[in-house]
């Protein structure tokens, strides 16, 4: 598991406060073997609430990290599908 460095956040489009959030794990394990980020598989930490605050059900309680899927923006990144936004 390596966690994205100072240099891939800026190309990533991840401010630097965020960026210890996101991941890429390598299937050989070894650091100096990885795989450019690119071609990496990324994950992301979010925080999610367990609504497990027993005076108030609707509260959100504890929260727990879970890893998401994640991928780097590319060439087409903000891009609609096709025929999103025309008329």
């Amino acid at each position: 598991m390596n966690r994205m460095t100072t240099a891939e956040a800026p190309a990533a489009q991840v401010k630097e406060k965020d960026r210890k959030r996101y991941f890429r794990i390598d299937d050989d394990g070894k650091a100096n073997m990885t795989a450019p980020a690119e071609s990496a598989t990324w994950f992301k930490l979010i925080s999610v609430p367990l609504y497990n605050n027993p005076a108030d059900p609707n509260a959100y309680g504890d929260e727990i990290g879970v890893a998401t899927s994640w991928q780097l923006p590319g060439v087409f990144a903000g891009a609609g599908r096709i025929g999103e936004g025309s008329s």
